[in-house]
């Protein structure tokens, strides 16, 4: 394989978008941290700059208040001299009551950006009644105002430094994450990767090979059933065609016992060939490594709920605070959102595999009593949509709520339904159609009727005879076995039901699955 090819490869894998995800978060992360850890030390230098500013103000009109007093200019002079020398400082004004400058002092050339603070000067509260008598005044009198202006170009050049520093901090952890991740992943998906390599060579016919196990997680859980379902379905092959040669032998001697026999060794075979279907789609269904999956979103709650509190004092001060270009509300909901769907897709992951892995083991047992046919229905439709090849069907049901129960094999009838369902869907023509299915009660005949109607092509008169005829199908040249609609009619007889088949070509095709409430125990 081609470097370009191996990169077109790692692309579209799974491995990928994972990657792909984590390091735009990590990257998202490191960077709303990084800013805001920049804003704070911006904010505190400039903080500690106005401090400074404040502090000179203060000394300067303590020590200016005498000379204002008496007017002293070569002082005043001289101590606004004495404040300029201070690192920073480019101007100093003192100003008598009259607004008069009468002390001012410029360090240095113009500069784009100061800090000013200014202090009005005044007499001392607390003199004595009689001090205030010899000035003539009731209170303390207004002397002047000084005003310190600091450079804040060392400033900007202390911020843009740290910012620098930080920035290139972050970029480093980030670059160590995204490595670390990459591994991780990779080690991740690893097991997920041989399962789909496995299931890739199982549908392409090839079911004799094994996917290596290591582990115990859930692709490797997966791994391990599927391993089991080739091998069943291997075995099944095997005696399918042996099991088609004695039925062929057992028709044409006409033994009844021997004939039921295989009948009931056929229905298996013909509930793991319908298995093989799901396990050709079984790629489609698992697209994401369960394990992988939970791992990283739980990760991902657990990170955005330590984040969250952080991230609302930001926004507190900040009232314009934005991520990715959403307001902060609105990202912190969908970020959310996005976790919840990650474990809820896990669930449905799961939720199919127990499906598959319950139809295809599940054992035959004796007649039971309170079969629900609508579940049957929900059981045979959740079969039918895992299989993925109708995606331009309409598939409806519309199932009675008040049906009665029954007695019989849920898994039989189950095989019924699901042979019904797919004749109606491989009817439709390439563009799509139709197909429905419901369960009503007939109380005037003791009877529930399950009806599937579709708008195919429809079947002619003159093979609607021939429908129960093993080996009859229309479709045998695209895989059709013509032992569905047989088995199926074994199967209801069995159940003393019957089907009735009503089509007209170019319209589509109405079946009515009759099942009798009560019926002598059976068993399988």
């Amino acid at each position: 394989m081609s470097p370009l090819q191996r990169l077109s490869r790692f692309r579209s894998s799974f491995r990928f978008r994972l990657f792909i995800i984590f390091t735009l978060g990590t990257a998202l992360i490191t960077s709303i941290l990084t800013s805001a850890y920049i804003i704070r030390e911006k904010n505190e230098f400039r903080e500690h700059t106005t401090e400074r500013a404040r502090l000179l103000v203060a000394v300067l009109a303590g020590n200016a208040r005498l000379p204002l007093f008496g007017n002293d200019r070569a002082l005043l002079q001289r101590l606004a001299e004495e404040t300029a020398q201070q690192p920073d400082v480019t101007e100093v004004h003192i100003t008598n009551s009259d607004g008069v400058a009468v002390a001012e002092m410029h360090h240095g050339a113009a500069v784009s950006g100061t800090i000013t603070e200014s202090l009005k000067i005044t007499s001392h509260a607390d003199e004595s009644p009689s001090q205030l008598a010899m000035t003539g005044n009731k209170g303390p009198i207004s002397l002047g105002e000084v005003r310190v202006s600091l450079d804040t170009s060392r400033l900007n050049s202390s911020i843009r430094k740290m910012t620098v520093s930080i920035a290139l901090y972050a970029a480093v952890f980030w670059l160590i994450i995204i490595t670390i991740s990459y591994l991780g992943l990779n080690r991740l998906t690893r097991s997920y990767r041989r399962l789909m390599e496995g299931l890739a060579a199982m549908r392409a016919g090839n079911l004799g090979i094994r996917i290596p196990v290591e582990g115990s997680d859930e692709p490797s859980q997966a791994a391990r059933s599927v391993n089991e379902l080739a091998e069943a379905l291997q075995q099944r092959e095997a005696d399918n065609k042996l099991l088609q040669e004695k039925l062929i032998s057992a028709m044409r001697i006409r033994v009844q016992e021997e004939k039921q026999q295989i009948m009931a060794k056929l229905i298996q075979t013909n509930r793991m060939t319908s298995l093989g279907l799901l396990v050709s789609s079984m790629a489609h269904e698992i697209n994401n490594p369960n394990g992988s999956i939970r791992l990283d979103g739980n990760f991902l709650g657990k990170m955005l709920r330590d984040m969250v509190p952080s991230l609302e004092g930001i926004a507190r001060e900040d009232s314009d605070f934005r991520i990715c270009g959403m307001r902060f509300d609105d990202a912190r909901e969908e970020l959310f959102r996005a976790q919840e769907n990650i474990i809820n897709n896990t669930d449905r992951i799961e939720s199919v595999i127990k499906d598959l892995r319950a139809y295809s083991l599940g054992a035959n047992k004796p007649y039971v009593p309170d079969i629900d046919l609508n579940r049957v229905v929900s059981g045979a439709l959740t079969i039918i949509r895992a299989h993925g090849h109708f995606t331009n069907a309409t598939i409806s049901a519309d199932l009675s709520p008040v049906l009665p129960t029954i007695n019989g094999s849920r898994h039989q009838l189950e095989q019924i339904v699901v042979n019904l369902l797919l004749n109606a869907l491989q009817s439709l023509p390439a563009h799509g159609g139709k197909v429905s299915v419901s369960s009503t009660p007939a109380p005037e005949t003791d009877e529930i009727i399950i009806t599937i109607r579709d708008t195919g092509v429809g079947i002619p008169p003159e093979h609607i005879a021939r429908l129960y005829e093993p080996f009859f199908s229309t479709r045998l040249e695209t895989g059709g076995s013509g032992l569905g609609l047989y088995i199926s009619n074994f199967i209801i007889g069995e159940h003393s039901g019957r089907l009735e088949f009503e089509s007209e070509v170019g319209v589509g095709t109405t079946v009515a699955m009759h099942l009798p409430l009560s019926l002598p125990g059976h068993s399988v």
